[in-house]
């Protein structure tokens, strides 16, 4: 009998170098229909950079970044709030129009640093 609909959380600390075989294995779990999310405390690009190089994310994949690093100085946490949200809800609206299944995104919701990206 195989299991259907089961929700699979895990953890994992990667430091210093990806090994060898990791950029397989998350093709093998993306093919297989599971979502992979990667939350990183490094900059958007050091996230980014790092999502292509175990080939979570792709070159013709679409990114979405969601950032308030130019609000902090400028404007009340209320008006933050509301730009933030109106970003994810634009970010949202491009992964329900996506085709692909395997679609990879990535956010950049910088609260001092905070990043994800997810296939």
């Amino acid at each position: 009998m195989c299991e259907r609909e089961l929700i699979l959380v895990g953890a994992t600390i990667v430091e210093d170098k990806l090994q060898q075989g990791v950029a397989q294995c998350i093709d093998r779990l993306a093919q297989a229909g599971l979502k992979i999310w990667v939350l990183t405390g490094d900059t958007m690009e050091t996230a980014i950079n790092i999502g292509f190089s175990c080939s979570l994310l792709r070159e013709e994949m679409q990114q979405i970044c969601i950032s308030i690093k130019d609000m902090l100085e400028n404007e009340s946490e209320k008006n933050i709030i509301s730009d933030i949200l109106k970003q994810i809800m634009n970010g949202s609206q491009m992964i329900k129009q996506e085709e692909d299944p395997h679609a990879a995104y990535a956010f950049d919701n910088r609260w001092e640093s905070f990043n994800i990206c997810f296939r």
